[in-house]
């Protein structure tokens, strides 16, 4: 029953998020192929460059980081594919090892202002 679902959860899927997720499972194998031996660390790291190589530049969306700027607090960098933060913006997603490409620019600064704006009654 439980494959009927998610056989029809897949189909679902676009294309591209399809090749996401296939991803995905290639790189959470080649992580339990490291965890038992059955690669180096080496192997591991040229295999998962490979697999980002090849399913990175066809059929995959290119993601990009969010930068967040903030009023009072460092900017932040959000992964447009998969949520997670960081302090800088990477080439490839620490979470999801997606391939990033330019950062967009969200200033979030604005609403914090207006925030604080609102909290002091000020009218700016």
């Amino acid at each position: 029953m439980d494959f009927a679902i998610e056989s029809l959860a897949w189909e679902k899927l676009t294309y591209e998020e399809k090749n996401h997720q296939l991803f995905l499972r290639e790189k959470a194998l080649l992580a339990e192929f490291l965890a038992h031996g059955a690669i180096s660390q080496a192997q591991h790291d040229k295999s998962l460059h490979d697999l980002i190589e090849k399913m990175g530049g066809r059929g995959m969306k290119r993601t990009r980081w969010v930068q967040k700027a903030h009023l009072f607090r460092a900017d932040e960098y959000i992964c447009s594919r998969c949520g997670a933060s960081c302090g800088k913006p990477y080439e490839i997603c620490p979470n999801c090892q997606s391939e990033m490409g330019k950062p967009k620019y969200s200033p979030s600064w604005v609403d914090e202002v207006e925030g604080l704006s609102a909290i002091l009654e000020d009218d700016w």
